[in-house]
C-alpha cells in the first residue's frame, strides 16, 4: 500500500482533497456485549473522516483488482500504540474567545437568527395562522444549500476505544491524515464516555495540547444541556405538570430530568415552551399596544 503509513498504522484516505477543512469522530463498536457470560462479543473502535464538498474523482482510477484469495495485512494496522497517563492537572491555552458570537450576522450562523424565528413562530401559533409544530415550521423556511459532505470510513480498531491505548492510536493516524493533508490541528469528536479519557489523554502529552482539538458530539452536548435543565427546574412543579397532564409517565420524567430520553424531552420541552408562550402572548400584546394607543390619546 502505497498510502499506507508504517509509523502509525494510518491509510490515507483517496477521496479527501488537501486544503480542505477535514474533520474526524471516534467511537465504540460493541455486538453482543449484554451476554450472561461476555462470551462471542465483539469490541472495536470505529474512526470516520469528513470533509465538506465533494470527492476527490480520483478514488477509482488507480484501483487495480487483486487476484489473491486471501488478503494479508501490514502488522502496523493492527498495533496498538500504548501510553502512559498518570493523573495531571488540567491544561488550558487560554481564555475562550467570544468574536464569533458578537460579529455581524451575515445570515450562516443560526444563532443569531434563532431568536427572532422562535418569535415568529410563537406569534404565528398564537394568531392561529399556522398548525405546525416547532420542527416543521423550521424545517419549511428557506435555507442557505449545503454543500455535499464527503465521509470516509477508516480502518476499524480491534480494541475497546475506552482504554488510553486504543485513544492515542486514534489520535495518532487522524493527526497522520491531518498532516498529510496540511492541516495544522486535528479535530476529533467522541461521546461522553470517551471525551473524559480523551482530554486526559490530551493534558499527558505536550504534542497533542498543541494540535489536537477535542470536541464533545452535538446530541451528547444537548443531552448535558437536559440535565442541568432538570437539575435547575426541581421542585418548580414541571414534573408534577407533565404527569398530570399525560404527557409523560412518571418514570419518564425521571429520565428526562436525568438527560436520558432524548427525544422525550425534547417534545416535552418544546410543548411546554409553546404553552407558556400561549399563556404570555396575549399580556406583551396588550404591553406592545400601550404606547401606540397613549399616541392617540
Amino acid at each position: 500500500m502505497k498510502s499506507l503509513d508504517p509509523e502509525t498504522g494510518s491509510v490515507m484516505p483517496p477521496n479527501l482533497l488537501p486544503g480542505k477543512f477535514v474533520h474526524f469522530s471516534a467511537d465504540n463498536i460493541n455486538i453482543l456485549d449484554e451476554t450472561m457470560d461476555d462470551k462471542n462479543t465483539f469490541h472495536a473502535t470505529q474512526i470516520t473522516a469528513w470533509q465538506r464538498g465533494a470527492e476527490s474523482n480520483l478514488t477509482l482510477e488507480s484501483f487495480k483488482p487483486s487476484t489473491k484469495y486471501s488478503l494479508s495485512v501490514p502488522e502496523s494496522m493492527e498495533k496498538i500504540y500504548p501510553v502512559a497517563v498518570k493523573r495531571s492537572s488540567p491544561v488550558f491555552p487560554g481564555a475562550v474567545r467570544k468574536e464569533c458570537f458578537n460579529a455581524v450576522d451575515d445570515g450562516k450562523y443560526s444563532f443569531h437568527t434563532s431568536p427572532a424565528t422562535d418569535m415568529a413562530f410563537n406569534m404565528l401559533q398564537h394568531k392561529a395562522l399556522i398548525r405546525s409544530g416547532w420542527t416543521e415550521f423550521n424545517q419549511s423556511l428557506p435555507q442557505n444549500e449545503q454543500e455535499v459532505t464527503t465521509i470516509e470510513c477508516l480502518l476499524i480498531l480491534q480494541a475497546p476505544g475506552h482504554g488510553f491505548d486504543t485513544l492515542n492510536t486514534v489520535v495518532r493516524r487522524c493527526m497522520h491524515i491531518s498532516a498529510t493533508l496540511g492541516q495544522q490541528h486535528t479535530g476529533l469528536t467522541v461521546d461522553q464516555a470517551l471525551y473524559c479519557k480523551l482530554v486526559e489523554l490530551q493534558w499527558a502529552i505536550p504534542e497533542y495540547q498543541k494540535k489536537l482539538v477535542v470536541q464533545l458530539g452535538d446530541l451528547h452536548i444537548s443531552m448535558c444541556f437536559q440535565k442541568a435543565t432538570g437539575n435547575h427546574m426541581k421542585g418548580s412543579g414541571l414534573v408534577e405538570a407533565w404527569v398530570e397532564s399525560g404527557l409523560l409517565g412518571p418514570n419518564a420524567t425521571k429520565r428526562v430530568m436525568n438527560g436520558k430520553a432524548y427525544k422525550r424531552a425534547m417534545r416535552a420541552h418544546k410543548i411546554t415552551l409553546q404553552s407558556l408562550w400561549q399563556l404570555l402572548m396575549p399580556f406583551l400584546l396588550e404591553f406592545c399596544q400601550k404606547p401606540f394607543l397613549d399616541l392617540f390619546q
